[in-house]
């Protein structure tokens, strides 16, 4: 399994691949311009093997058009034709010896198509330029000559040290050598530089193991496989480790057991002046919970809806929640049974300012934010009894709910104005989106589902101010809430709801960020190429409010693991290629044909990022990488942005309140033709 080279992992293949936007002439002839237009125009539209069809034959009809001859190229490399693809950069080469970008390209393409001998024969070790050194590297490791190839990529880190992709490959060949401190190390700054290059975990995982860390092996292993539950090698490994090594288990258990003891829920600080007119909302927290423990942080009292039967208790008890023949059970931490209901268990304090912990919550199982953690929240608790177990939720008043919300969602240290702006949007959404669950049993998830809901220990005086400084306003459009969604970063270009889930409002429309470089709404094929591999400077781009790895980012994904996460069997067979099908401004992908040995299926809207193995963005470019038998291996997705990209950029709220923009102009910008109102007046 982890004998295999490891080569065609690389992520940041496309980071050092950019196409360039030279030429034949400074000004393109009308036929070129229409030539392109209706291939642009195709390929927005869905049809790309229209698009490609246009280009390939007005490139043989004008063969000095470079301009066309690039989106040839690029269209090439989508569709994995690599032997055309190198036979056009041949002749942009022809015509234009020794141009870089050029060079980069064909060699980019060669190793696509596993034409190593075509990379080797074009570099040498005595190359200064990193990412020619790169492309060697890459090269010479698929060649098995390891020694070599690290020689090679130690010096293009050297001159260019953020490259994930390299050193994870330097862990690789490293790992295979048994070098296991140096592949550690690599390992570690893989995912320091890319937090989601999510297959450097099982070898870190592994170098823990052979160094003897298995405490760090265990930790690493449990999240990993919270995050990829579908991922065999994954789980197989932590079974063995756990059947190796039992203790961790135990002393796992045991820190749990203690910190159930020593924990304090701490007195947060309620809202008292006019608390009566801020409405409460229910906030789901988890669902099929089979076994909870909680502790109370004042006196509490545990009653049935109609309060008819009823328990109290003093603060600092620890509770056990299980769920028992269809009905909740409350044990002390004795084991003694406190109460119990085959209907909803209500857990609420006299105490406004009164906390409760929930202890070791799993969260967010299959998506890149899983994990456990203890949870400190304010207000009362709510236990519903369903067939597949509890529902946990949390019942909060508006306001109070927020003070979480906007420190979970956007860093507390950044810009006052960007913290207002969140205030306000997280607020206009909740309102907007009351009873969105009601059938469970509650308005919103604690997730990105909707909002991200931390709790009390998320919160911070700087986030409190924010929602402070503009308790109950709202955005409205025609006297309603709207829909304020927001994304964490979107790239330097939000997107049309209509893109993305296939409704249009008005005020959710494409902008571009006030600093875009991005001359079109509808690039072409190399233009948005370009623009995706360029870390352009935009304020959505500003490495304070930014991660390099957020705004901008390539993926390679396994075709196994795209065919696990379809989990169509033989109605798709093996995945042979990955096909955008229509975009949106900006270039965002609409939909995305998977084309198989035995079938074809179409993924659309939100479904692509999880479906295709975790994306950031739907906003993207998607390249085979071709294995021995000529079939994809890996798919590589180079994008921008992280999330859906509707709505307010956070990123670029932070980056504009940084350059004096106030919260109005911000929320004007993300949210055109919408007013600014009060829901409540509580001042």
């Amino acid at each position: 399994m982890l004998q295999r080279p490891f080569h065609f992992l690389v992520l940041a293949l496309l980071f050092f691949s950019i196409l360039p936007a030279i030429y034949s002439a400074e000004n393109p002839g009308p036929e070129s311009q229409k030539s392109i237009s209706e291939a642009v125009s195709s390929y927005y539209q869905g049809d790309f093997e229209q698009a490609l069809e246009r280009l390939l034959y007005y490139t043989e009809q004008i063969p000095n058009d470079n301009k066309a001859r690039l989106n040839l190229i690029q269209l090439l490399r989508e569709a994995g034709r690599f032997d055309d693809a190198l036979a056009e950069i041949g002749q942009l080469l022809e015509s234009n010896p020794g141009t870089p970008e050029y060079q980069l390209s064909f060699l980019r393409t060669a190793y696509l198509a596993g034409r190593m001998d075509l990379v080797i024969s074009e570099v040498t070790p005595a190359e200064v330029q990193p990412e020619k050194l790169f492309w060697l590297g890459l090269a010479l490791s698929a060649r098995g000559e390891d020694g070599a190839a690290v020689k090679v990529m130690e010096k293009s880190l050297a001159l260019q040290p953020f490259n994930p992709s390299a050193h994870y490959m330097l862990g690789r060949i490293h790992f295979q050598n048994n070098r296991y401190e140096k592949a550690q190390d690599c390992f570690l700054r893989t995912l320091t530089q890319e937090p989601n290059f999510s297959m450097a975990n099982l070898p870190l995982a592994l170098s823990y193991i052979a160094l003897e860390k298995y405490q760090k092996a265990y930790n690493l292993l449990l999240s990993a496989a919270a995050i990829s539950p579908w991922n065999k090698d994954l789980s197989g490994i932590l079974q063995k480790l756990t059947r190796d090594h039992p203790e961790l288990v135990q002393q796992k258990q045991e820190r749990i057991e203690k910190n159930r003891q020593i924990a304090i829920p701490p007195q947060a600080k309620p809202i008292m002046e006019h608390r009566q007119k801020i409405p409460e909302i229910r906030i789901g927290l988890a669902e099929k919970v089979k076994q909870l423990y909680l502790k109370t942080g004042a006196a509490f009292t545990l009653t049935n809806p109609e309060g008819i039967k009823s328990f109290t208790g003093n603060s600092g008890a620890v509770l056990k929640i299980d769920m028992e023949n269809e009905a909740i059970a409350v044990y002390s931490a004795a084991g003694a049974l406190l109460f119990s209901s085959n209907r909803k268990i209500i857990l609420s304090y006299p105490n406004p300012g009164a906390t409760t912990i929930l202890f070791d919550v799993e969260y967010g199982g299959g998506s890149f934010w899983a994990g456990r953690a203890d949870r400190i929240y304010r207000g009362t608790m709510e236990l519903l009894p369903r067939k597949e177990g509890i529902t946990v939720i949390n019942r909060v008043n508006v306001e109070e709910y927020l003070y979480s919300v906007v420190a979970s969602e956007m860093s507390p240290s950044w810009p006052a104005a960007a913290l207002e702006v969140q205030a306000i949007a997280a607020r206009t959404y909740t309102f907007a989106n009351l009873g969105q669950y009601e059938s469970r049993g509650f308005d919103l998830w604690a997730t990105v589902v909707s909002q991200v809901y931390n709790g009390v220990s998320a919160e911070t005086n700087s986030t409190r101010t924010a929602v402070d400084a503009t308790r109950g306003k709202i955005l409205t459009y025609n006297g309603k809430p709207i829909a304020a969604f927001f994304t964490a970063n979107s790239g330097g270009y939000t997107k049309n709801s209509q893109d993305v889930w296939n409704f249009s409002l008005p005020y959710l429309q494409a902008v571009p960020d006030p600093l875009s470089h991005l001359n079109s709404s509808f690039p072409s094929p190399e233009e948005l190429a370009l623009w995706l591999n360029n870390r352009s400077e935009t304020y959505s781009s500003n490495p304070k409010y930014s991660a390099r790895s957020a705004y901008r980012w390539t993926l390679w994904v396994p075709r196994l693991e795209i065919e696990n996460r379809l989990n169509l069997g033989d109605k798709l067979g093996n995945i042979v290629a990955v096909t955008t099908v229509g975009r949106g401004a900006g270039g965002v992908v609409k939909q995305v044909l998977i084309k198989g040995t035995s079938g074809e299926h179409l993924v659309k809207s939100d479904a692509i990022r999880s479906k295709l193995g975790g994306l950031r963005s739907n906003l993207f470019i998607v390249e085979p990488k071709l294995g021995a038998d000529g079939r994809p291996e890996y798919f590589v997705f180079t994008g921008a942005g992280w999330g859906h990209g509707v709505g307010m950029c956070q990123s670029g709220a932070a980056g504009m309140a940084a350059a004096g923009y106030s919260y109005e102009s911000i929320l004007q910008h993300f949210y055109p033709g919408t007013k600014l109102e009060n829901k409540y007046e509580i001042r």
